[in-house]
């Protein structure tokens, strides 16, 4: 409430007799409550269809879920069999999605039981297109149950739809083109299940054939991204990256997101198998920008959903309140006789806009700490998942023998810790998408010290930095770098010296950030360290200095080695 409001509470006379008419209206209107679709079951069924798909394709499944429980329902009394069943379909899909993210078992039975009322209706009207629909379907979602220990089982349901509905369109010759989709189905089926994968292969090869001819190229690039994965299956790695390119080229030809996000994830997969990782890291890192890219539009687009939501509430309370003002015009005359009631009454209402205001103000404060608690929850969780991952590592660390196996794997968990004890950090302060700089580069340093058998006390750490803060999305490849020198310098230079130094200096300067790491101890062979860029850790700085547009240098002077690192601000 402003300080110009409160003093008008107190000089009401004033208000009273010279603007008595524009306050007469104002004892009518209400607060804006924002109101639900309650006028849904008023809307004819084939509205509240085309509501169920519009919230399905925006990810509201329960508003989809009622919109079509409410369709099929008026459908069926208005003996519209073929779009009741078409109802049915939509809410198949609908219990499956709602399967797959709550991964509830429950909604998969029900999808399979709106699949089956759908089935049973298209074949009372004969309507085999439908019906084949309704068949793929409820095969799909027998397939997801079945991917569930202990309902392997329902494989043999899934395959038994697939074939019923291959037979109907053989019998029938309507619904072709869904003949590639069912094969494909059929293969993953062959793959998961069987691991039959020259019978996948064959199915494969007949979706291929089709939709090569109907040159259909979304439904081909699942093809080929499949065949990949039982070559990958297989062993047979040379196939497996064919078709993965095959799939690459296809998607990128489509510019379809989602489609690319799969082709690089089978990309990646394929040359991980063939431990061809510079490949693999190439189509990693496509895969994370495209996923983050859709994370972006996925966000961009629930915000203008709410917001248009927003908007259209707030029209609606301005009609409701337009009404109440033409009301209230009928009552003047009377209001005029009875100023002093309705002084009173008017000082109520604007105590009570007072008291809503603070509520408001109080729950946009809750609001803005739920937002803050789910980011810190967030990263708590990140930083959990990369604790699992390093103890996987760790864990089979210990199982291999062989010393430079071991090695492999401690340095490899050492880089997840260096990712999580950012997001560590994050959690830990009101800082949600910034860390303490300096804080961060002497932990991680400690740790490595103390991983590698030295004792921090007696090593001269020393961490500077001119600047307190730094936005995460520069400090995670930066403490991968870091954590690669420092795991050179544990490892190699302090081994033989008994008191070792180590200076940590990170400063900004103009629109460079500067990172310079010095250590005494075992010289290095400069030429030769320019030399082996072979090692993954030479290649995971050249890596991500590419990524920042950074630039390094290393040097040796006065017995310390120097490496020196130069990021642009804004890379």
């Amino acid at each position: 409430m402003s300080l110009d409001l409160r003093y008008g509470i107190f000089i009401w006379p004033v208000w009273l007799y010279v603007f008595l008419f524009q306050f007469s209206f104002l004892l009518y209107q209400s607060p804006h409550i924002p109101a639900e679709d309650t006028n849904a079951h008023a809307l004819p069924p084939d509205s509240l269809l085309s509501r169920c798909i519009d919230a399905f394709e925006k990810r509201d499944l329960n508003q989809a879920t009622s919109y079509g429980i409410q369709a099929a329902a008026q459908f069926h009394r208005q003996k519209k069999y073929a779009s009741e069943a078409l109802a049915f379909s939509y809410l198949s899909e609908i219990c499956k999605q709602l399967g797959t993210i709550d991964r509830t078992i429950a909604y998969s039975w029900q999808g399979i039981d709106y699949a089956r009322k759908a089935a049973a209706i298209c074949q009372h009207i004969a309507d085999t297109a439908g019906w084949v629909i309704a068949l793929n379907a409820e095969g799909i979602i027998f397939r997801d149950i079945g991917q569930i220990h202990p309902y392997e089982r329902y494989y043999d349901s899934a395959r038994a739809c697939y074939l019923k509905a291959l037979k109907l369109i053989q019998l029938s010759g309507k619904a072709t083109n869904y003949i590639p989709k069912l094969y494909n189905n059929l293969s993953q089926i062959s793959t998961e299940y069987d691991h039959d994968y020259a019978k996948a292969l064959q199915y494969l090869s007949q979706a291929i054939a089709i939709n090569q001819k109907n040159h259909n190229l979304i439904s081909l690039s699942y093809n080929y991204g499949n065949v990949s994965q039982v070559y990958q299956q297989m062993g047979n790695l040379p196939k497996s990256i064919e078709y993965a390119r095959k799939t690459v080229s296809l998607a990128q030809s489509l510019q379809m997101p989602d489609r690319l996000l799969n082709a690089y994830e089978q990309a990646y997969e394929s040359f991980k198998a063939s431990h061809r990782y510079d490949s693999a890291l190439y189509y990693y890192e496509l895969y994370n920008v495209i996923n983050d890219s859709m994370a972006n539009v996925e966000k961009t687009r629930q915000i203008a959903d709410m917001q248009t939501k927003y908007e259209t509430l707030q029209k609606e309370s301005t009609i409701k309140q337009l009404d109440l003002q033409n009301q209230s015009k009928s009552r003047q005359i009377g209001l005029l006789t009875t100023s002093l009631i309705l002084m009173g009454l008017l000082l109520g209402t604007v105590i009570w806009q007072y008291v809503k205001a603070e509520k408001q103000k109080k729950l946009i404060a809750q609001q803005s700490e739920q937002l803050k608690t789910l980011m810190k929850e967030l990263h708590h969780r990140v930083k959990n998942n990369l604790q699992i991952v390093s103890s996987l590592l760790s864990l089979q660390g210990y199982k291999t023998s062989d010393e430079s196996t071991r090695q492999a794997f401690r340095e490899s968990q050492q880089r997840v810790w260096a990712m999580s004890l950012i997001h560590q950090r994050l959690y830990q302060t009101d800082q949600l998408t910034t860390i303490h700089i300096r804080e961060y580069l002497t932990e991680l340093a400690e740790s490595l010290i103390t991983a590698f058998g030295y004792d921090t006390h007696e090593v001269d750490l020393q961490v500077n930095s001119n600047c307190e803060w730094l936005d995460v999305e520069k400090a995670l490849p930066l403490g991968l770098m870091a954590n690669e020198i420092l795991t050179n310098a544990c490892k190699y230079a302090f081994s033989e010296i008994t008191h070792p130094s180590l200076h940590i200096h990170f400063h900004e300067a103009n629109d460079q950030m500067h990172l310079t790491i010095s250590y005494s101890g075992k010289k290095w062979d400069k030429q030769l360290w320019l030399q082996n860029n072979h090692s993954f850790g030479h290649q995971l700085v050249a890596t991500l200095c590419k990524q920042l547009r950074a630039r390094q240098e290393f040097d040796i002077q006065d017995q310390r080695t120097i490496f020196s690192l130069s990021i642009p601000k804004i890379a």
